[in-house]
């Protein structure tokens, strides 16, 4: 099944790059192009061959591999749009067809992450991520103390939930041998690491994004806020003390904690309530900058100053 899932799949992607190739260079040959789609069917099979470890894997690195090959088609249809109808049309589906990649990638890396981490319950969950480098500035006790609140406080009736810390540092072991006393029956507390490639995966596939970082002296702000409202997921902040300006707007695009008691309440009242989850997710979308947006007013003025 494996050699025949392995040659099926790079079969399916030179066809998806051939199509794209033929599709986008109508007008005529065009070795650029060319050079371009070999290079990301070859991209995409290796990613596959070197990153897909189980079923589920394969298929969220097959549909990532997809997505960039047509992605990159629409991305010079809609270019070209201009001198041709069918090709804006052709280009729009693309995008849509993106779309359902994207989605069906989460969806899968999702399915495969739950199914490894051993956990009493299945979906639906609610899936809380608190990315750590397990460094003295984050108070990951606080995610220790909230786990047997938050059983206390769910009903039958409500979503369990994953609580899970991912990331790499000196201090996981002693969470992890901490957290392994805590025999929960509807919220589990897990760890994780995940090579850098998978990370946006993972952070895709939260419900909602926990950050307990400690700013010093209230001045650094934490980049895993960034990471979390950039792939989607809302964000619960902790705040009881001196802390810069933050990216979170209470009840827009998450909501801030001041101890265990209130993260658990907050983490019970989505599980239990879907449309307040979804309400936030929502106003990360709404609140959301582009990578353009951001480059136009920060990072183009200070880098190139008046050049254009």
């Amino acid at each position: 099944d494996l050699v025949s899932a392995t040659a099926g799949n790079c079969l399916l992607v030179v066809g998806f790059s051939l199509e794209t190739l033929a599709l986008t260079t109508v007008g005529g040959p065009s070795r650029r192009r060319e050079a371009l789609f070999g290079a990301l069917a070859l991209a995409g099979i290796l990613a596959w061959l070197g990153l897909a470890r189980a079923a589920n894997t394969r298929v969220a690195w097959a549909s990532l591999g997809t997505l960039v090959l047509f992605g990159t088609a629409a991305a010079c249809l809609l270019r070209e749009a201009a001198g041709s109808r069918l090709r804006g049309a052709v280009g729009l589906l693309y995008l849509a067809f993106c779309g359902s990649l994207a989605l069906r990638a989460v969806t899968a890396f999702r399915a495969e992450l739950l199914s490894s981490l051993g956990l009493p319950f299945g979906e639906p969950l609610l899936f809380a991520l608190s990315p750590t480098s397990w460094g003295l500035d984050e108070d990951l006790p606080q995610l220790l103390a909230a786990a047997p609140l938050l059983e206390a406080a769910l009903s039958a009736t409500v979503r369990p939930v994953l609580l899970l810390a991912s990331g790499e540092g000196e201090g996981r072991s002693s969470f992890e041998a901490r957290s392994s006393r805590c025999s929960l029956a509807r919220v589990a507390v897990r760890t994780l690491f995940v090579p850098g490639e998978a990370y946006p995966l993972l952070v895709r596939s939260a419900d909602v994004g926990i950050s307990l970082h400690r700013p010093a002296l209230g001045l650094d702000p934490p980049m895993k806020v960034a990471d979390l409202l950039a792939g989607g997921a809302p964000v619960l902040e902790l705040r009881d003390g001196p802390a810069p300006a933050s990216l979170v707007v209470s009840g827009t695009n998450g909501e801030v904690f001041f101890d265990a008691a209130s993260l658990a309440a907050e983490l019970v009242r989505l599980a239990s309530d879907p449309a307040a989850l979804g309400r936030l997710r929502a106003g990360v979308v709404r609140e959301g900058e582009t990578f353009c947006e951001a480059w136009a007013a920060e990072a183009g003025p200070a880098l190139l100053g008046g050049v254009r």
